[in-house]
């Protein structure tokens, strides 16, 4: 991170310039300008943790300076975070009769704070053998939830089977809430 300063006085003068983002980041450099000389700030890596927006306040301080007013500069970081989770399976349910014909359903939730395009997936599994697997288009708002249901299944085999619903979206930041699995 860095930033560019000036000083616009008559004298060379040696101050601090601070960056400040948010509640959790602060730096400072020590610069020494001739008059009308420009020079470059820089700060310590600022890891982003604070998803939205952050405010960022870049000031320098010079004691006795004489024209406080053009000493700061604001801004703002938005601090994009991009998350698809699988929260629950609802379809199928416990026993379903052989030959039933069922729609594999699933909730999915943005955890993220921007828009989502990605893939829903439904496996039915038992023993290595996919007996199922559908694929929906997923558009989803930030924070919202979405039941989404995927093509028929006709049942068939006896037996206990494995259902596995998970977001694949490229972009996701979170891959540890992509999956539920049912038995």
């Amino acid at each position: 991170l860095s930033a560019t300063v000036k000083n616009y006085g008559t004298y060379s003068e040696e101050f601090e310039v601070n960056l400040r983002i948010g509640d959790d980041y602060f730096s400072l450099d020590t610069l020494v300008l001739n008059p009308n000389d420009s020079g470059v700030a820089t700060f310590s890596a600022w890891q982003a943790l604070t998803r939205n927006d952050n405010p960022v306040i870049c000031r320098t301080v010079l004691l006795g300076d004489a024209n406080p007013f053009n000493d700061e500069r604001t801004g703002n970081i938005f601090v994009v975070v991009r998350d698809i989770g699988a929260i629950a399976i609802l379809s199928p349910r416990d026993s379903v009769l052989q030959g039933t014909t069922i729609h594999p359903t699933t909730i999915i939730k943005n955890f993220g704070n921007t828009p989502a395009t990605f893939s829903a997936w439904f496996k039915i599994v038992r023993d290595e053998t996919t007996y199922y697997q559908g694929q929906v288009p997923v558009n989803i708002m930030p924070n919202a939830l979405d039941t989404i249901q995927f093509p028929n299944w006709r049942t068939q085999g006896f037996g206990a089977f494995v259902l596995i619903s998970y977001s694949d979206w490229f972009a996701d930041m979170n891959r540890l809430n992509d999956t539920v699995v049912s038995i």
